[in-house]
């Protein structure tokens, strides 16, 4: 089993993100095939999605649509599940408009392993046609120790506890805790080794407790589900764009900011083939661009794709906070931001949940980290930018484009802090968005 790794990473990885360097955090959970079965379901019986089966489904999972050659699970919080029911059928039918297979599944608060079983069942019936799964209301958190470095090289390593989704993407890997390991929160599934195959088989999202109200989250998933319908007929009026806002970069003359620009667009680190596009546009404070004016850009609608470089924390993004969200219309379809911990969902009013659900946002997904981060590495392929937007420009989704990027072996220095650049990532949103 892999233990804990140390790796320090070069200089231009610690500037995409919190200017910290992070060791690689094995952590884990004993194989799908150990761990209890959901309520009865046998994790051998296969349930063709296709065909009718003489074994009845359990109550609580609910076929949709069953004839398409990739499935999305949604997972539900039935405390939400009488508010959001005719959003969710549209969304439900929505995605079944859109190719996929829709399976429901109401979860009463189960432990995270009786969920990842369950994953792994549904993965298995679907002959591996699952692609993702989307948890909607309150969630089962499983927690993973991954150790990291600060910028600093004297700096001592030291742990931290992320949510991490990561325990339900790799639905065949081993998560365990070693003997010593003891949870810092005093978490029940906590996990500090991640053993066997690590590659992901499905991409995961959640759609979040909103302020940890449920009658709010109602209200803002059902908002959710407008906007998304939204997009999907053709209505949202962003038009198609990448738009970086980078706050590491400071140009201080002319010359300088041509250099930034270029290193943007087509530099080692550039979300080519987006950034390379006629309607990309770049923001970076010098003496004819700024920040603000990037951010102001993204609320006039300029781009359907933001990525932002910035510090932050569980209430802000760099210069814009919660409290901004809630000021300013957030019109972009896709907000990816390197800021740590924006995604920390242990804190109910976390950023990345603001803007997705705010009244004044138009964003559909949404990428952070659940705690301190430093980007997604750079594998075999290249850049995760570079990667990602390879893969959405060819039309694939979001979901289907962070897979093909985790599940290539990462390269120096990144291989060797794999478990920080995964396992603190989320989605909040709808991955199954296409852009291209």
């Amino acid at each position: 089993m892999r233990r804990i790794l140390n790796g320090i990473m070069g200089l231009a990885f610690i500037s995409l993100a919190c200017n910290i360097t992070l060791s690689a955090a094995s952590t884990s959970t004993a194989p799908a095939a150990a761990e209890s079965a959901v309520l009865q379901v046998s994790s051998t019986a296969t349930i063709p999605l296709t065909t009718p089966t003489a074994t009845p489904l359990p109550s609580y999972e609910r076929i949709v649509c069953g004839e398409q050659q990739t499935v999305v699970a949604l997972l539900v919080d039935p405390r939400l599940l009488g508010g959001i029911r005719a959003g969710l059928d549209s969304f439900e039918a929505d995605l079944c408009a859109g190719g996929y297979g829709v399976v429901e599944r109401t979860l009463d608060q189960p432990a995270p392993p009786d969920v990842r079983a369950y994953l792994a069942d549904l993965f298995a019936r679907t002959a591996q046609k699952l692609e993702g799964a989307i948890f909607i209301g309150r969630t089962p958190y499983a927690y993973q120790s991954v150790a990291f470095m600060s910028g600093d090289p004297g700096a001592t390593p030291r742990p931290q506890e992320v949510i991490s989704f990561q325990y339900y993407s790799d639905l065949d890997g081993e998560f365990s805790a070693s003997p010593e390991y003891r949870s810092p929160g005093g978490h029940e599934y906590s996990f500090d080794v991640h053993a066997g195959d690590t590659d992901w088989e499905i991409w995961t999202a959640v759609l979040p407790l909103y302020r940890d109200d449920e009658t709010q989250t109602v209200a803002a998933v059902n908002r959710y589900f407008e906007k998304n319908r939204r997009h999907r007929s053709g209505q949202s009026g962003i038009p198609e764009g990448f738009l970086m806002i980078t706050e590491h970069y400071v140009a201080k003359t002319a010359a300088e900011q041509a250099n930034f620009l270029n290193v943007l667009r087509t530099g080692q680190y550039a979300w080519t083939p987006l950034s390379t596009a006629p309607n990309a546009s770049f923001y970076f404070d010098g003496p004819t661009v700024s920040v603000e004016a990037g951010y102001a850009a993204m609320s006039d609608g300029a781009a359907d794709i933001t990525v932002v470089e910035a510090h932050g924390d569980y209430t802000m993004s760099g210069r814009i906070s919660r409290e901004w969200v809630r000021d300013h219309p957030v019109r972009t379809l896709v907000f990816w931001t390197g800021a740590c911990s924006v995604g920390n969902l242990d804190y109910p009013e976390n950023f990345l949940t603001e803007i997705v659900y705010n009244p004044t946002s138009e964003v559909l997904v949404g990428y952070g980290s659940t705690n301190d981060s430093g980007g997604v590495g750079t594998n075999r392929e290249g850049f995760y930018g570079h990667n990602i937007a390879v893969r959405v420009a060819a039309g694939k989704n979001l979901g289907q484009a962070f897979l093909g990027h985790v599940n290539v072996p990462l390269i120096p220095p990144w291989d060797a802090s794999r478990e920080y650049h995964f396992a603190l990532s989320v989605f909040i949103g709808d991955p199954t968005l296409r852009l291209r």
